[in-house]
């Protein structure tokens, strides 16, 4: 019922586009359209068992944007989806609305003044860090630019300031295509083939940047919220009735900032960091078992990553790059959340959304210590390689980052090495293919075989 009443909405969103042009009702001159279909293959492999997995998903896309002048305009995109999973022998027929919004620019164009840029509708919300928030939400962004000196002055140490704000919702999203994971309550929901939208959210993002400050770097402050808005919520001390509840509602706080720029020459570096407060309701140990009760646990964590990169463009634009990232953990935690806290305040780090470049072992950051070696060059505008290597770590010996096949009682703090190979080759002006390799090797801290990753993903653009 989900799949198809999503599709459904899709369907009738893309056909009123297509009506509103063949009607005249929106001129075809201030009228970009386009489209785009692509077939991705997903093939892994355990290379000690022989266990194959195989996935394809197909998708057709069109988008429109309509012109109100040059730099305002409504954009509309959206995508039917046919995804085929070999292992339950299952076809999964979706549709989607990625973008509906329109993009007001209000600025004086004769003078370099303040300019304020605005968004209204459905767009993809992230932290300037990209780190704690990346997903469509539906709402608000505010981008509100103000100089802070005229041409010619090259002394000035913040020559401008860049507030941006922005507010949006989960709540009209289709449960398929939501990508939180804070709870249990969100994860009941995308079993739950009868749960259209996913679960209700509100999402609060408030950022000063200051662009170019003391010889071209850039200073980033910024503040996020989520606030659970589900209506099914317990309060502490109430007993679990039945063992199918998933109530958990959980809001969270955080704080933070970046510092990005140019060290010298080619060198480059990007380093931050973000503090999170949150609070969960939750049954006693995460146990929704007759009887239990719900009780309340805080979360206070952090988070630190630095980053460093060469760049040579001369020579077919290469980028080395080094990245390390470390999540905060909880000592005493059974599991990889919050409900699994056993004493005081828990203190493993968690994100609003799910983060990670890695192709097969993806972890989250409570207690991950992750390590990245990049290489990437792009000759022309046709091709693109890069090689990723990925180092993955816990700093201490527990549960970590929401990884399968942790061995229970193990003392080792190494988990594993990745590497993965990404070719980016376009064809022709329409036709494009990527292709993707993986490898995984996990150290005895995880009960998991060799792991290999096979990924061909070919798109056509009309």
């Amino acid at each position: 019922m989900k799949k198809l009443t999503s599709f459904f909405f899709t369907k009738c969103a893309l056909f009123s586009l297509v009506l509103l042009i063949s009607t005249g009702l929106v001129p075809l001159a201030a009228v970009d359209l386009g489209g785009n279909l692509s077939t991705l293959h997903n093939a892994t492999f355990d290379l000690d068992d022989n266990i194959v997995g195989y996935s394809n998903e197909s998708v057709a896309e069109l988008w429109a944007r309509f012109n109100i002048d040059q730099a305002n305009y409504v954009s509309i995109r959206g995508n039917l989806t046919l995804e085929y999973l070999l292992d339950s022998d299952t076809i999964i027929f979706n549709g989607d609305l990625d973008e509906l919004f329109i993009r007001l620019l209000f600025a004086d164009k004769a003078a370099a003044g303040p300019s304020n840029l605005l968004v209204v509708g459905r767009s993809l919300f992230t932290d300037t860090s990209g780190v704690i928030l990346s997903h469509k939400l539906d709402g608000i962004q505010n981008t509100l630019t103000i100089p802070l000196s005229q041409p010619g002055d090259f002394d000035v140490v913040f020559p401008s300031f860049v507030w941006k704000f922005s507010a949006g919702t989960s709540a009209l999203l289709f449960n398929h295509s939501s990508g939180f994971l804070l709870n249990a309550a969100d994860i009941a929901n995308l079993l739950d083939d009868t749960k259209i939208l996913a679960v209700p959210r509100l999402l609060l993002v408030n950022e000063f940047l200051f662009p170019r400050f003391a010889g071209g770097q850039t200073l980033a402050l910024a503040g996020s919220a989520q606030i659970d808005l589900s209506q099914d919520i317990k309060q502490v001390g109430d007993l679990v009735a039945d063992t199918t509840e998933t109530s958990s509602r959980i809001n969270s706080l955080y704080a933070g900032g970046h510092l990005k720029g140019k060290i010298a020459g080619p060198l480059f570096y990007e380093a931050g960091g973000y503090f999170q407060y949150a609070s969960q309701i939750t049954p006693v140990g995460g146990t929704y078992s007759i009887g239990n009760a719900y009780e309340q646990i805080n979360t206070l964590a952090g988070m630190a990553y630095l980053n460093f990169s060469l760049f040579f463009p001369e020579a077919a634009n290469l980028k080395i790059g080094i990245e390390s990232i470390l999540g905060g953990f909880d000592a005493d935690a059974t599991g990889s959340d919050a409900s699994s806290n056993v004493s005081g305040d828990y203190s493993g780090f968690s994100t609003i959304t799910p983060r990670g470049s890695s192709e097969i072992l993806i972890p989250q950051l409570n207690n991950i210590s992750e390590s990245k070696l990049s290489l990437s060059i792009k000759p022309d505008e046709n091709l693109r390689i890069a090689l990723n290597s990925y180092f993955f770590a816990r700093p201490y010996d527990a549960e970590a980052g929401g990884i399968s096949g942790l061995v229970n009682g193990s003392q080792l703090y190494f988990l594993g090495y990745e590497a993965d190979l990404k070719v980016d080759l376009r064809i022709s002006s329409e036709w494009g293919l990527s292709f993707t390799y993986g490898f995984f090797a996990p150290s005895e801290a995880i009960d998991r075989n060799n792991e290999m990753l096979l990924k061909l993903e070919l798109n056509l653009g009309l």
